[in-house]
């Protein structure tokens, strides 16, 4: 399981507040070089829950056939966040 969260550190007084969480989930289903992965933004204040993977989610997504051993991770986030809508 990847955990991606975005914050906010103040410039001002040094401060963190967490701005975004999203999840991306291997679902088990790929092979050694392909990865299949469902993905959760989560809402605040609570964000992610452990117990309940998709509880408390904005938008969910897939990313199928993902070449995990040749591309970057930042590549899986950027695809799973355009598969949710966001970017366009």
């Amino acid at each position: 399981m990847i955990i991606v969260t975005v914050e906010l550190k103040s410039a001002i007084d040094g401060r963190t507040t967490k701005l975004g969480e999203m999840i991306i989930a291997n679902d088990g289903t790929g092979t050694n070089t392909k990865g299949n992965y469902d993905a959760f933004v989560y809402r605040k204040p609570k964000f992610f829950n452990w117990k309940r993977l998709t509880d408390n989610t904005t938008r969910t997504s897939r990313v199928e056939n993902y070449s995990r051993q040749s591309r970057v991770i930042w590549d899986l986030v950027g695809l799973a966040l355009k598969n949710m809508g966001y970017g366009k």
